[in-house]
């Protein structure tokens, strides 16, 4: 980062955590950034180094083979997409792809006779009634894990690709209170698997209630969780924290509701009376 902060700087970029990258400024001075020749050089040569182990550490781990079901969290498929179609150009196959919810943007991937949705999946017209508003905030945090995210690969010394991980341990979310969330988790999994019937309707409720209907007290408790708010783990923030009455904006708040609930009246009404109706009902976003 050390390297390239001038000529973020040079170009327009706000090197400000706040200034989310799609917004349209960012966004034009980043596609500035990147198209400098400095910085098409050095990418250049670490995406195919990245693209060369990414394709080994799939090979190692059979990610790659037709009888392979890939489990995620889901939405876009652009992640999925990548690897399929790097691994494809090196004569891999394509795997099954098992997700919670899919939502694929015009960016993203989609094959239907690979691609499969537990909840719901847009592209199929399946399950949309059981999505909750901003799903993807809410299943994302349910899953937080005990290490950091996975900064890229790495050859070891017998030859083997392994993940380097950004850290190796999630400490802000230990510290939150990791160990009795999972414990409480664990417990909740196993009186869902007593029930006969599709537990999908009642994990919709469940999740509906809580996420779209908080309780001052839940917004207090789950949202001071310790989000990553972008891919690379560089802007944590709290889940959800109050509207300023000034000037109610959501920014980067991920649990809107949450956000909502710890507001004053005032600030709720100010945001919602101008508030876009597609962000209040947390629909997919279009990219």
């Amino acid at each position: 980062m050390e390297d390239y902060t001038t000529l973020l700087i040079t170009v327009g970029v706000s090197l400000d955590l706040d200034i989310r990258a799609d917004r349209t400024e960012q966004a034009e001075a980043m596609r500035r950034f990147l198209r400098t020749d400095e910085v098409k050089s050095a990418a250049s040569q670490r995406i195919t180094d990245t693209r060369q182990l990414l394709v080994e550490y799939a090979r190692q781990h059979s990610l790659v083979d037709s009888r392979t079901g890939l489990v995620d969290a889901g939405w876009t498929g652009r992640m999925i997409g990548s690897l399929v179609t790097v691994c494809e150009a090196a004569g891999f196959e394509r795997p099954h792809v098992l997700f919670w919810g899919h939502e694929p943007r015009p960016t993203g991937w989609n094959d239907p006779n690979r691609v499969a949705a537990y909840m719901y999946n847009t592209a199929a017209q399946q399950g949309a009634h059981w999505r909750v508003a901003d799903a993807p905030f809410v299943v994302e945090t349910f899953c937080m894990g005990d290490h950091g995210i996975v900064s890229g690969y790495q050859r070891t010394h017998v030859g083997q690709v392994e993940p380097i991980l950004q850290s190796h341990n999630n400490r802000p979310a230990e510290e939150w209170g990791l160990s009795l969330y999972r414990s409480t988790l664990y417990a909740f999994a196993d009186a869902v698997t007593d029930i006969p019937d599709d537990p999908r309707p009642l994990i919709h409720e469940l999740m509906n209630a809580f996420w779209c209907q908080p309780t001052a007290a839940e917004a207090a408790a789950w949202g001071v969780y310790p989000y990553d708010s972008d891919p690379a783990g560089t802007a944590v923030r709290p889940l959800a924290r109050a509207l300023n009455v000034q000037a109610p904006d959501r920014g980067d708040r991920a649990w809107l509701a949450g956000s909502l609930a710890l507001s004053s009246a005032s600030a709720r009404d100010e945001y919602l009376a101008c508030a876009d109706p597609a962000e209040v009902g947390g629909t997919p976003a279009s990219d």
